[in-house]
Order: structure tokens, then sequence, then C-alpha cells
């Protein structure tokens, strides 16, 4: 018997234009969001970050 249950990981990356806006302190970018890039592609991901916002709040940030 597998005891062992499949796990969906979605890694994500910061893109040329992210690491732009993050490194630019007039881009606009909310405090937020600012957080939500420098956690990009670090090891423990946004988890950490955002373990206090919903599911769905995390989805919609990230569409963005």
């Amino acid at each position: 018997m597998n005891q062992h249950k499949e796990t969906s990981v979605r890694t994500f990356r910061r893109t040329e234009a992210g690491t732009a806006a993050l490194e630019d302190k007039n881009s606009g970018l909310s405090v937020e969001y600012r957080r939500i890039l420098e956690q990009v592609g670090k090891r423990d991901g946004l988890r950490p970050l955002l373990s206090s916002y919903s599911k769905a709040q995390i989805v919609e940030w990230l569409g963005q």
C-alpha cells in the first residue's frame, strides 16, 4: 500500500521585468508586491511569507 500522497508543487521565478520593478524604488510597487517579488525564486518560496493570506488572494496577486 502506497502511503505517500502526491502533491502538486509550483515553482515560480522572477522575470526580468519583475526584477527591474523590484530594483526600481520608484516603480510604484506596493510593499506587499515587493515582499512577494523578493521571495520569488527563494528556496522556501512564498509559503512562509504568505501563510496568513488565503490561497485565493495569493493566486490573484500572482496573476497580476
